[in-house]
């Protein structure tokens, strides 16, 4: 019982522990693309402002 209560665990761990380095990567991604999409929006207000 405890054993294969442990086991569950371990490879859920183990399981959580691919996404989450996916996760970061995609996370940076999305991050640099949110940061250029800001950038583009200001240029396009400050052409419409002037």
């Amino acid at each position: 019982m405890d054993k294969e209560m442990i086991s569950c665990e371990n490879t859920k761990l183990h399981e959580n522990s691919h996404p989450t380095f996916e996760n970061s990567g995609t996370g940076v991604l999305g991050s640099i693309m949110f940061i250029a999409l800001m950038l583009i929006i200001m240029a396009l207000i400050s052409i419409y402002m002037k």
